[in-house]
């Protein structure tokens, strides 16, 4: 089973916020949503659901975690996505059929770039960013976009958010306008952010199964089986150092499948999204100290909120940059602990 794009028309964009067109794209070989029929007439796929736990033996641990938890699938022109406003975006993943009377949601931003921000294979399923100008919406906030083609080639921003590089919104996502730049997109059969609360419209918020503080929900669980992550701090000799000095604490211990530990990704700190609690699984309040932030996974100096008000939000989503304090040994009051993942053999 594949899904295939169609090639968009040629063109260049000097702008983020200008409305010129897109380069071609590639074509999705290796995710699922349709069977084509070589003899049926290929402008009419039949629909038949995103296929679950179909995992390629070269995902990386961080992808089959995000498989296991979101199960996304890619869509495109070809199977009705019309490069719309972020509302139309919401609307087309929630009209999609599912097997089991199931349902299909905005994906977060860790289900598109779950290796984190890299120059090779950075989107879901081990894709290459799309060629031109592309923005996905995200689930992670209204009206939120994630780059999954270039910028340019010499600085593409890949894996980025439209409000990181910006500092606002895009205007074109509440307009409809720019829909050649808005060509692909991913849905969930898993809620998230938005889905998780009452949104600008007041829209009831959904049943889920994250009410009951002391037991796991399902995402948490699965989450918990991939990475099998353990916190760390002072008495396990963790030093409130550096985001490198914390890469390297983590790999000074034994994971549980025969490799050394690593720094968690954003999908093991946080499985429930932004503005939910941290993982479970240490003894401290982290909110009775204070504001503390834990170093991420998969990009320099990239660190997650693990207490206060703004849980599960990054230190760039709060303050517009990545802190200073995270190069070195400052400010360790801040930096108290840090998450540890276990990779799969």
């Amino acid at each position: 089973m594949c899904c295939q794009n169609h090639a968009g028309d040629e063109g260049e964009e000097n702008n983020v916020e200008s409305d010129v067109g897109i380069v071609e794209e590639d074509s999705i070989t290796e995710t699922t949503a349709v069977i084509v029929d070589e003899e049926s007439n290929p402008e009419e796929p039949e629909f038949v659901g995103a296929a679950q736990n179909q995992m390629s033996p070269t995902m990386t641990m961080l992808e089959i975690a995000t498989q296991n938890t979101f199960h996304p699938e890619w869509f495109d022109s070809r199977l009705g996505w019309s490069g719309g406003t972020y509302d139309n975006a919401k609307a087309y993943c929630e009209s999609l059929p599912q097997p089991n009377k199931g349902h299909w949601y905005l994906c977060p931003h860790q289900a598109y770039c779950p290796n984190g921000p890299r120059e090779d294979e950075p989107l879901y399923f081990r894709k290459d960013a799309f060629e031109g100008i592309q923005w996905a919406p995200i689930s992670d906030k209204k009206n939120g976009w994630v780059m999954v083609g270039k910028m340019s080639q010499q600085q593409p921003h890949t894996c980025e958010e439209y409000f990181q590089i910006n500092h606002h919104d895009p205007p074109w996502g509440l307009d409809g306008s720019s829909t050649d730049m808005k060509q692909h997109i991913l849905c969930c059969n898993t809620p998230s952010g938005i889905y998780m609360s009452k949104d600008d419209e007041g829209d009831s918020m959904l049943p889920t199964k994250f009410g009951n503080p002391s037991k796991p929900n399902h995402e948490e669980s699965a989450l918990l089986g991939t990475f099998t992550p353990r916190w760390f701090g002072a008495a396990d000799g963790w030093n409130s150092g550096s985001h490198d000095d914390a890469i390297i604490f983590c790999e000074q211990h034994d994971g549980v499948h025969g490799k050394k530990m690593e720094l968690c990704p954003y999908a093991a700190y946080c499985a429930e999204g932004p503005g939910t609690q941290p993982i479970r699984g240490h003894k401290i309040n982290f909110s009775d100290e204070g504001q503390q932030w834990a170093p991420l996974f998969g990009q320099e100096n990239h660190w997650v909120s693990i207490s206060g008000e703004k849980t599960c939000l990054s230190h760039w989503e709060v303050n517009g940059e990545e802190p200073s304090w995270g190069l070195d040994a400052s400010n360790p009051d801040v930096k108290k602990h840090v998450l540890c993942c276990s990779p799969l053999p």
